[in-house]
């Protein structure tokens, strides 16, 4: 009889579970906002956020850039010293690049963060876990850096098992975020197209050409989502390349270059050739290019987020 009771607990608590959500302090839970809902919320004042902060952000890719081809060149430098080394210098001089490489991090890390907190289109979510890995690999450098000037590494086995711990521990964790960053941009760009979109679809009726890039850009934020949920590096990469790719070919339907039936493959129609007839040739005049079809809700900076490299660079053991 114990056994039934028990039962018909679990069932009454299921049931109750099915009629009303509560939490556990039994106040009522908020509602799940819809899809409709999420992108008015993401989208609200975004556009304003971005044109404010354009100009420094343009300022700190110009700036990235640099110094990513800067940490390249020392890379190179750093890698024909090592070689050309005696035994005697080669520690030294490991330790040495190590220590310049890390401090050239260390600018980027902090350049990255002033980035960071005044990027647009960013979630408080993502904001809060990309400054939380930019934090900790910070402190990490800072703790190497600490270890190379005290004389902690005696041996090149050491120096190579530190740079392995901070690309496995923390460069890893700090690339995801920063993919998740991405997609979770792209996504509020994608909820500002279709914020100002569907309306305006809707009441002036719909041409085909517009649906379809709706449709397209709808799968896409579905793709996106996927990646600001993956829990690795290489899923989060691949999603993210595979977004991109429809990402571009949302562009290409809504300038009428391509069509979009959907994510599933749609099976090609045989084009049926007609023999020419025996006709004088005429000389045609090239027909006007058409007008992007959508081309207001097309701007510019996500056509630049999108040329951005996906895969991003991770160090290891690098000399």
């Amino acid at each position: 009889m114990a056994s039934v009771g028990m039962l018909q607990i679990s069932l009454r608590a299921q049931l109750n579970d099915l009629e009303t959500v509560s939490t556990a302090t039994g106040a009522l839970a908020e509602p799940v906002p819809t899809r409709e809902e999420q992108r008015e919320n993401r989208a609200r004042g975004f556009l304003l956020r971005f044109q404010s902060s354009r100009s420094e952000q343009q300022a700190q890719q110009v700036w990235f850039t640099e110094h990513w081809q800067k940490t390249l060149a020392y890379e190179a430098q750093c890698r024909e010293e090592i070689r050309h080394s005696n035994r005697d210098q080669r520690l030294g001089v490991i330790l040495r690049c190590f220590r310049t490489q890390l401090t050239l991090d260390g600018e980027w890390l902090r350049r990255e963060r002033r980035s960071v907190e005044n990027r647009a289109g960013l979630s408080n979510e993502i904001r809060t876990e990309l400054l939380a890995a930019i934090d900790t690999m910070q402190q990490a450098i800072a703790t190497i850096l600490d270890g190379i000037d005290t004389g902690v590494f005696q041996t090149e086995e050491s120096c190579s098992i530190a740079k392995q711990n901070l690309a496995t521990l923390y460069r890893t964790p700090l690339w995801l975020a920063e993919t998740h960053a991405r997609a979770d941009v792209l996504l509020t760009w994608i909820a500002h197209i279709l914020v100002q979109a569907l309306p305006t679809a809707q009441d002036e009726g719909e041409d085909p050409s517009v649906g379809q890039t709706l449709r397209c850009l709808s799968d896409a934020e579905t793709a996106l989502t996927e990646v600001t949920a993956a829990k690795d590096l290489p899923p989060a990469t691949t999603e993210l390349e595979e977004a991109f790719v429809l990402l571009h070919t949302c562009l290409r339907v809504a300038e009428n270059e391509d069509e979009y039936h959907g994510s599933a493959p749609v099976a090609e129609v045989p084009e049926v050739t007609v023999p020419a007839q025996s006709e004088p040739e005429m000389v045609k005049e090239p027909e006007p290019e058409p007008e992007p079809a959508y081309d207001p809700y097309l701007p510019r900076p996500l056509r630049r987020q999108l040329s951005l490299p996906i895969t991003p660079p991770l160090r290891g053991v690098l000399y």
